[in-house]
């Protein structure tokens, strides 16, 4: 038998732990770099996108760059429009180096959130 997807299926998403940086057993939480300021971080098994709270891309002077609208389903079931991206942006998490697109969306309790594909 299998089920059509609901409507909780259909928008990517971000886990109540992560939104409210609770620890679980699908998220942990690292301290690390970008462009050499000291960042919270949150990695969340749950989600396979990465996200940055707006107030760090402007203090980072991160460029950002106007997306087409992406819909993010978060913990609490709300849905979040998301139309702006920070594009191929240098992340050091335990002295590795990784470049990754990181769309902007208001997070609460976390700097950026890195989803595990």
């Amino acid at each position: 038998d299998q089920s059509q997807p609901t409507s909780d299926d259909t928008h990517p998403h971000i886990s109540l732990h992560a939104m409210v940086s609770l620890p679980a057993i699908d998220t942990f939480r690292a301290y690390d770099f970008i462009k050499h300021a000291y960042i919270t971080i949150l990695i969340d098994s749950d989600n396979m996108n990465n996200f940055i709270q707006p107030r760090v891309a402007k203090f980072l002077n991160l460029p950002v760059e106007d997306t087409l609208p992406f819909r993010v389903m978060v913990g609490n079931g709300s849905v979040m429009d998301c139309q702006q991206l920070c594009p191929e942006t240098a992340l050091q998490i335990q002295s590795h180096n990784f470049i990754v697109t990181l769309r902007v969306l208001p997070l609460s309790e976390t700097d950026v959130i890195l989803g595990v594909e």
